[in-house]
């Protein structure tokens, strides 16, 4: 989920020749100067998602060793859930891909951080 939301939400800066910002039509030059606040949220936004799609895989890599040990299987064999991991992701960026093409990248990106976040509350807090 979270390598969704890294390419969804990378795909808000699309530059094709000068500054430019997000809105709901589409892309248009910003103004000169600083950078208005939509800007200046959508990349503190985009910044955070990075942060935890990067969070979100070292927890799979630091919890593979009790993994293994509570399914009692060796180490190789539990190196195969990050292969597994990856290759979901990588599944669920060409799905999702396709439907913020559809319905649009604010909405795709907007409920799968949302969803994300929710989720990995849930799974920090339950036993």
């Amino acid at each position: 989920m979270s390598l969704i939301i890294n390419t969804i939400g990378l795909s808000f800066l699309k530059i094709s020749g000068g500054q430019h910002r997000c809105n709901d039509t589409g892309m248009e030059p910003a103004p000169s100067g600083i950078p208005g606040p939509t800007y200046t949220l959508l990349i503190v936004s985009i910044a955070l998602a990075n942060f935890m799609a990067a969070f979100d895989s070292t927890i799979v890599t630091i919890a593979l060793p009790v993994i293994a040990q509570i399914f009692s299987l060796p180490v190789t064999m539990a190196s195969w859930v990050i292969t597994v991991y990856v290759l979901v992701m990588a599944a669920y960026v060409l799905i999702f891909g396709r439907l913020s093409d559809v319905i649009g990248y604010k909405k795709v990106f907007l409920y799968g951080f949302s969803l994300f976040t929710i989720a990995s509350f849930a799974c920090g807090f339950l036993p």
